[in-house]
């Protein structure tokens, strides 16, 4: 992608509840939309922080769904030895 200079415009449509909600936020803190738009932005964009603990939370959620696969596994093994314990001991009284 070409570098274009120092600045370029960039612009997007909103409209109903988000759009309601950038108005709002824009005029407590006496910005207009664009302005505010701007600082989402650039907060975004330099929140490094933010984003390493997405994936780390998104890596964490993989392990969950791991280790929840594998539990659930270990339980039927679990109650399949459960019930042959069950037919040898009450083989055995027979």
């Amino acid at each position: 992608m070409k570098h274009r200079g120092c600045s370029q415009t960039v612009s997007f449509r909103l409209s109903g509840k988000p759009l309601r909600e950038l108005e709002r936020q824009a005029e407590e803190f006496g910005l207009s939309p664009g302005e505010m738009s701007r600082s989402i932005v650039n907060r975004y964009l330099g929140a490094t922080e933010l984003k390493e603990i997405f994936v780390a939370i998104e890596a964490l959620a993989e392990l969950h769904e791991k280790l929840s696969r594998e539990l659930h596994g270990l339980s039927g093994e679990v109650e399949s030895l459960r019930r042959d314990f069950n037919r040898a001991v009450g083989g055995g009284r027979s």
